[in-house]
C-alpha cells in the first residue's frame, strides 16, 4: 500500500514539474517572453508559450 502512495505521489510530482518547466527543441524567442514550442501531444504541430505568465495558445501572439 505505500508503495503504491509513493508512486501517485512520484508521478504527481514529475506532472507539475512538466508543466511548469515546459520541454522543447529549438524554441524560438519572440517579443514579450513569448516561445515557438513544439507539442508533445500533437506532434508535428506547435504552439506559442510565454514563459512570463505560464499561457499557452496556437496561433502567433501579437
Amino acid at each position: 500500500m505505500w508503495r503504491m502512495a509513493w508512486i501517485v505521489s512520484h508521478v504527481n510530482s514529475m506532472v507539475a514539474a512538466e508543466k511548469s518547466t515546459p520541454q522543447s527543441s529549438g524554441a524560438m524567442p519572440l517579443s514579450g517572453g513569448w516561445v515557438l514550442m513544439q507539442s508533445r501531444s500533437a506532434p508535428g504541430r506547435r504552439f506559442y508559450y510565454n514563459d512570463r505568465t505560464g499561457e499557452t495558445c496556437w496561433e502567433r501572439p501579437a
